[in-house]
């Protein structure tokens, strides 16, 4: 009798594994906006901006106005959760620049597609 509640036990653990890991994503949108509004001011220059991504491990790539100067740069963050079944989740985030590479406005925004 007692043979039979272990299966029984380690499915219910194993479920409540994978309803966890659907549930809780790896970063969020509103944690990583946060830290960006605490470390990264107005006027931040862009080395900098480009040292806070990198040190979070986000890769990103240039925006460029028509004449091919740079204005800022974006990226994404795939697979926010770590078990995606019927949709997929990102986070999108964009950094704009002046003329003197100087921080003038971010966006970091989640996209779920799916069910």
């Amino acid at each position: 009798m007692k043979v039979g509640r272990v299966p029984w036990a380690a499915t219910v653990l194993g479920l409540a594994a994978l309803a966890y890991l659907m549930s809780v994503p790896r970063v969020s949108a509103p944690h990583l906006r946060s830290q960006a509004e605490a470390n990264l001011p107005a006027g931040t220059p862009r080395k900098c901006v480009e040292t806070w991504l990198a040190a979070r491990r986000l890769r990103w790539g240039d925006i460029k106005d028509q004449g091919g100067r740079r204005v800022g740069l974006c990226g994404e963050i795939k697979k926010v959760y770590r078990v995606e079944f019927f949709s997929k989740t990102t986070i999108e985030f964009e950094f704009s620049f002046d003329e003197q590479d100087k921080l003038t406005s971010f966006s970091i925004d989640e996209d779920t597609n799916g069910l």
